[in-house]
């Protein structure tokens, strides 16, 4: 569904032959709510990926993978930082309230 693709779940429409032409026929809907997948597309990170007897579909595809697993791996050390961090802190001994207002 296209209002799906910019997100991080993705929603199929799986249709036979057939189904695929009907739904074709009536172009509107297809246009307003249908896209078809392109093979090849990674769409959760955006790149065009080898395929079975396209495995020189995108000749930069290393590259952009390794890059983009380093951003993932990035991403998810600054998560964990950030875990880290809070976890720290709601760790801390806190002082009672009676006491903090009777200082």
């Amino acid at each position: 569904l296209k209002f799906h693709i910019p997100d991080d779940t993705h929603a199929l429409l799986v249709t036979t032959k057939i189904e695929s032409q009907q739904l074709r026929a009536r172009r509107a809907l297809v246009c307003e709510v249908l896209v078809p997948l392109r093979f090849g597309h990674d769409y959760f990170n955006g790149i065009e990926v080898p395929y079975l007897d396209h495995e020189d579909h995108n000749p930069d595809f290393k590259a952009q993978s390794e890059d983009i697993e380093r951003q993932r791996a990035e991403a998810q050390r600054d998560a964990q930082e950030f875990y880290d961090q809070v976890m720290c802190e709601l760790r801390q001994p806190k002082t009672p309230w009676w006491k903090f207002w009777s200082r």
